[in-house]
């Protein structure tokens, strides 16, 4: 069985782009806002990493995943962003990693990898 990702961005070319790149490995869901994805969490226990982009409209990707942090404590959670300075040390103290743009796919690809493998470890 793929481990379960969840991908949120406001770009949808950029979640078809994940799609894509990333189906093989991973059952993928995407969302293109916080609250679509607050509420696919809702409904899918099973998802163990969350790939959020940071600038989106509305809540930020950074502002989701701590509330992700609180409803899924055991969730791998990862931001990608162009301005990583914004992302606050309280903030970054709850993150699995945070990926600065711009980025290469072999360097998300290591990432999940790790997170994957911390998921599936016994806590």
């Amino acid at each position: 069985m793929k481990p379960k990702l969840l991908v949120v961005d406001d770009e949808i070319i950029n979640l078809e782009n994940f799609k894509l790149i990333f189906e093989d490995d991973f059952e993928i869901e995407t969302a293109t806002c916080a609250k679509q994805a607050l509420r696919l969490l809702e409904n899918n226990p099973d998802i163990g990493v969350i790939l959020s982009d940071n600038r989106m409209p509305g809540i930020s990707g950074a502002e989701m995943l701590q509330q992700v942090a609180r409803i899924r404590p055991k969730a791998i959670r990862i931001i990608i962003t162009g301005f990583p300075e914004d992302i606050d040390s309280k903030t970054r103290a709850n993150l699995f990693e945070v990926i600065a743009k711009p980025y290469e796919y072999d360097e998300i690809v290591k990432v999940l990898d790790r997170a994957c493998v911390v998921f599936a470890s016994p806590a």
